[in-house]
């Protein structure tokens, strides 16, 4: 499976521009849930009321730096865990749009007052097929996952929990897949909805099936220290490590001097609740530019490999930049769990009279959970003797 993004809505970030780690543009309204997630810090909230909307873009990342805008794929696997709070209380409203790389409908999914998921074709009214079969219920966590095609035929599928719901072929467009959207996306029949989403996930090539991502946040100076503080005090680490972030509050700031780094050790993975088999991680950091168009670099260091971004400019307000390994960059093969232990999370100079400011730095692991002990077993009892 080649995973094209994730998003576990874990750090906090939230803005207008970039909502709550969707790492794209998010509007209407949305905020991020402490009180219901399906794992970690945070979920993705979406409660419009009447005619309003309220949703997050997802796409991809270019040269391991900055998202783009498109990830321009003819056949794409959307994962989301969805859990509904407040139906719509007549008719239906979208809860899942897929766009084209010209940001243009593909393929909408939208939910009715039954609880009955409906597919919707590229021009977002024809739907495709009848209503699923299935009743989802208010307080219950779903992984739904959706293939999209693109064509004037092409084929689509939605499935639940791992279970086939809708299927068939329509019109999704000859232009290939660019980003996802979730959330209500468009008014469609001026009801009221309150959902929650996490640990959503784009693949090009597999269905995603079960899975959850978490966050490693700083807890001690990485290998590199170049960078000064901007605002704060105390240990450099310490000004980057807040979740959420406090933007201005703590900083670090760069030097004007090519390739100067500063980067951040992690929590264990235990420490942080990951298991299982890893299947990405992502280096994630907050910037903004000192003065003027800044240029900078994501670095993730795994034991003594350093694996840099490509250079990315920044912007006056604060940004997200992030990466995708799937691979680890010691070894260029899967990651072990035990790896995640010696990364950490940095940022590379690339500017020599424009200086970036950083306010957080943090990886984002995406992992298929371990299975918990047998209950009751006493060969498992004794071994932990």
């Amino acid at each position: 499976m080649t995973i094209l993004n994730f998003v576990g809505w874990e750090t906090g970030y939230q803005s207008t521009t970039l909502g709550g780690m969707g790492e794209g543009n998010a509007a209407g309204t949305i905020s991020l849930s402490s009180a219901i997630k399906r794992s970690g810090i945070y979920s993705l909230r979406t409660n419009p009321t009447t005619t309003a909307v309220g949703y997050v873009v997802i796409g991809t990342h270019t040269g391991l730096g900055q998202p783009t805008s498109a990830y321009n794929e003819a056949t794409v696997y959307a994962r989301f865990y969805l859990y509904i709070a407040t139906l719509p209380a007549a008719n239906n409203e979208e809860i899942f749009v897929a766009y084209t790389t010209a940001s243009a409908y593909k393929l909408a999914l939208r939910i009715n007052s039954s609880g009955k998921l409906m597919a919707f074709a590229s021009d977002g009214t024809t739907q495709l097929g009848s209503d699923g079969a299935t009743t989802l219920s208010t307080g219950i966590w779903y992984r739904i996952e959706v293939q999209i095609g693109t064509g004037a035929t092409a084929n689509y599928e939605v499935r639940i929990d791992g279970a086939t719901e809708l299927s068939g072929t329509g019109n999704l467009s000859t232009t290939n897949n660019g980003l996802i959207v979730v959330g209500k996306v468009t008014n469609r029949n001026g009801q009221s909805v309150d959902f929650y989403y996490d640990d959503d996930l784009i693949s090009n090539s597999a269905w995603p099936g079960a899975g959850q991502s978490l966050v490693m946040a700083p807890d001690g100076d990485g290998t590199y220290t170049a960078w000064t503080i901007g605002a704060g005090g105390g240990a450099d680490w310490t000004n980057i490590e807040e979740i959420p972030n406090d933007g201005a509050t703590t900083y670090l700031q760069s030097t004007n001097v090519v390739g100067d780094t500063s980067s951040a050790a992690l929590v264990s993975a235990a420490t942080a609740g990951i298991s299982g088999t890893i299947l990405c991680v992502k280096p994630i950091v907050i910037h903004n530019r000192a003065a003027l168009s800044a240029s900078a670099k994501i670095r993730l260091r795994s034991g003594t490999t350093n694996s840099d971004s490509s250079a990315f400019s920044n912007g006056n307000a604060w940004l997200v930049a992030a990466g995708l390994y799937e691979t680890d960059p010691a070894t260029g093969l899967a990651w072990e769990l035990s790896a995640l232990d010696s990364i950490e999370v940095g940022m590379v100079e690339n500017h020599t009279t424009r200086k970036t400011n950083c306010t957080a730095m943090y990886a984002m692991v995406e992992f298929i959970p371990a299975p918990p002990p047998p209950s009751g077993n006493p060969w498992y009892a004794w071994a932990q003797m």
